[in-house]
């Protein structure tokens, strides 16, 4: 495709109209000196067409540095000339261009542009177009007329050309759909190999699959309710990639644009976790963490709404990122409390908590947990001389902190304490 194809010739019945509209407004001494004159400033005008796009459709800035803003000023300039010599001579012929104006468009979409792109470049354009054709009728005494007249013409020739390239846009979208999403699959699969860590690849591969790299992603753990009714899922936003073909579905996301709502009707009956905040390099220790969460979700040691935030639940994943340790660790803390029933070990944990909370403070851990003061002195009594030589170490007393924690996430049960001193223990 070249710039030796022409632009879009009137049909005669147009061309018929051009000339009566001419011999009826314009002399022809006039017409050709206003015509002849505009013909001069062609150029100019289309490298002010250009500019004004690049200021009203920042999407178009990129394709317009490079092969697609080598071929417009000379495109711009055949239109407004064609425009011109459809008033000055409406019998004339030229070639078709309409296939240039068409892979204008392709190229449009090929660059990755919105589909609105287009249509505002042309209304940028004609509105520089108008103003210019004023300015000159002004400055050179030519009639209202005459200019309605010029206007008129180049008009037709961009409205046809606006056509031709929002379908050459639509023909090129329709046929790279495929495509597009095993583009956007493959950046998936690049983003979440083990292998990848440069930064310049993943760049690259996302340009080609028309995805935005951000500063910051998520990665979203997703796991379908088993059953005989399984729910379905609504439509994902073209910023999102998604794997829900594969046995543990996901979705990278950027990290401005997770919305907690919008996934939650998107999957709705679905376990949905949002992993950390990450470097694009580093999505996987995102994903990794969601999955913990909703593993941790299954369990009941999360319960976070529909949708779980790993960076809300940043103790509860800390602790459990480790089974075997945790447990190792409140077996050990926690052996004092072995010899108590099960509700007074509740009752024992519940205000071991608070107490380490607050620092000690008996009257504030009886407002915490509602109960009569004495309960809680009874209970701190009792404390002292199970954990006595833990509470004086300070790091036996802080992995005695998380061993509770782990503790009352792991049983997630909840005590109803009677305001009574013989119920304390």
């Amino acid at each position: 495709m070249g710039l030796q194809h022409g632009l879009v010739s009137d049909t005669p019945a147009q061309a018929s109209t051009v000339r009566r509209d001419v011999q009826a407004r314009w002399s022809p001494s006039v017409q050709r000196e206003a015509v002849a004159g505009f013909r001069a400033h062609a150029g100019r005008v289309a490298m002010a067409i250009i500019a004004e796009v690049r200021r009203a459709v920042p999407d178009l800035a990129t394709p317009l540095a490079g092969p697609i803003g080598g071929l417009l000023p000379s495109a711009i300039q055949a239109v407004i000339l064609r425009g011109i010599d459809t008033v000055l001579a409406p019998r004339s012929t030229s070639d078709d261009w309409t296939e240039m104006f068409r892979g204008i468009g392709a190229m449009i979409y090929g660059a990755g542009c919105p589909a609105d792109a287009l249509p505002k470049a042309y209304q940028a354009g004609e509105r520089v177009m108008s103003e210019q054709m004023r300015t000159y009728g002004l400055a050179n005494s030519v009639s209202a007329q005459a200019i309605t007249v010029l206007t008129g013409a180049v008009a037709r020739q961009v409205d046809r050309l606006r056509a031709v390239s929002l379908e050459g846009y639509e023909t090129a979208r329709s046929t790279s759909t495929d495509t597009m999403a095993d583009r956007r699959a493959r950046l998936l699969r690049l983003l979440l190999d083990e292998r990848t860590s440069d930064v310049n690849v993943i760049t690259d591969e996302a340009h080609a699959a028309r995805w935005r790299v951000p500063e910051a992603i998520v990665a979203v753990a997703l796991r379908c309710p088993q059953g005989p009714s399984v729910p379905g899922q609504g439509p994902l936003g073209t910023e999102i990639l998604a794997d829900l073909d594969g046995a543990r579905p996901c979705l990278v996301i950027a990290a401005d644009g997770v919305d907690h709502a919008a996934l939650a009707k998107s999957f709705p009956g679905w376990r949905i976790a949002v992993g950390p905040p990450v470097p694009i390099t580093a999505i996987r220790s995102s994903l990794r963490v969601a999955r913990k969460a909703i593993e941790l979700s299954e369990r009941g040691l999360i319960t976070d709404g529909p949708v779980v935030d790993c960076a809300e639940n940043g103790l509860a994943l800390a602790l459990f990122s480790d089974d075997f340790l945790i447990e190792q660790l409140v077996n050990r803390r926690l052996a004092p409390l072995n010899d108590l029933t099960p509700r007074q070990r509740e009752r024992m944990l519940v205000t071991l908590h608070e107490w380490l909370a607050l620092r000690g403070r008996a009257g504030e851990v009886a407002d915490r947990l509602g109960v009569h003061p004495q309960t809680v002195r009874y209970r701190l009594h009792k404390i002292e001389e199970l954990f006595s030589d833990q509470l004086s170490d300070p790091r036996a007393r802080f992995e005695l902190e998380l061993a509770v924690r782990a503790e009352l996430l792991r049983t997630a049960s909840k005590l109803s304490d009677d305001d009574t001193v013989e119920e304390a223990c």
